[in-house]
């Protein structure tokens, strides 16, 4: 009889134990995030390269456009931003000051 009383008290102790936790949890769960929401817009094409065969003809320079809107209503502080490259070629790089 006194194991059964004691069985029965710990499942109760472990329940509001459970109860608790997820209540002091709640607030965290549902904190908004700080820093605010970045929109990202491409400005420019998907593919960059020659027309033809011939790299001494036509242009050899290409924009590469990303808009970025700041759509919170606070001000987004250390936004910074990397080309990341899917496949490596000799003859495509970035210009002087760009990453």
């Amino acid at each position: 009889m006194k194991w059964n009383l004691l069985r029965r008290g710990s499942t109760e102790v472990v329940f509001v134990v459970i109860v608790v936790l997820l209540l002091g949890l709640l607030p965290i769960m549902i904190m908004p995030v700080k820093g605010g929401t970045l929109s990202l817009t491409k400005g420019s094409w998907d593919c960059v390269g020659l027309d033809h065969n011939n790299v001494l003809d036509g242009p050899n320079q290409y924009v590469i456009q990303i808009h970025i809107t700041n759509t919170a209503g606070v001000t987004a502080l250390s936004v910074s931003g990397t080309l990341a490259w899917t496949t490596a070629n000799t003859y495509i790089n970035l210009g002087p000051n760009e990453s």
